[in-house]
């Protein structure tokens, strides 16, 4: 609760090849604020910058009258999910895999299944893809809401280990 950043040290835990976080009621403080993600080698430089990643999405949207889809692409985040509503009823729930994060020969890739209750009193759903462009070891990932406090909710991680 009312934590800016949220970060995640995948050497913190045992090494697996594929990761699942799991979003349950995650609110931002503030009405209309994007969750974003980035990854780190280091901890203290995310790649948070144009040009760092390759993310694209789809939005599917109904706001009780009419119904749509729009894209969304982005080259600064690993994760993107657009203008979230802060009320408490409802909040953003959904999945995001990343592959690969500690194997240096690989770029560091993620799918991401979200939906939420926006600010704009729409239900979208968010799917998406990124991948890191460059080939590192990317230990951390980090979430937040921009300017705006995570308020409430969970983020459960999860390692996925082959069969």
């Amino acid at each position: 609760s009312n934590t800016a950043n949220k970060v995640f040290d995948f050497d913190s835990y045992t090494a697996y090849d594929h990761y699942k976080f799991v979003f349950k009621r995650l609110e931002t403080a503030l009405d209309g604020y994007n969750l974003r993600g980035w990854v780190s080698a280091d901890g203290s430089d995310y790649f948070d910058t144009s040009g760092s990643y390759r993310t694209t999405g789809s939005k599917t949207y109904y706001d009780g009258s009419s119904y749509g889809h729009n894209s969304a692409s982005t080259s600064s985040s690993f994760l993107l999910h657009q203008s979230l509503g802060n009320d408490a009823t409802y909040g953003l729930s959904g999945e995001l895999n990343v592959f690969h994060p500690l194997n240096s020969s690989f770029a560091t890739a993620c799918t991401y299944l979200l939906m939420a209750y926006t600010s704009d009193n729409t239900v979208y759903t968010t799917t998406g893809a990124s991948f890191r462009l460059n080939a590192e070891d990317n230990r951390y990932i980090k979430f937040n809401f921009g300017v705006s406090a995570m308020e409430a909710g969970t983020i459960t991680l999860y390692g996925v280990k082959d069969a």
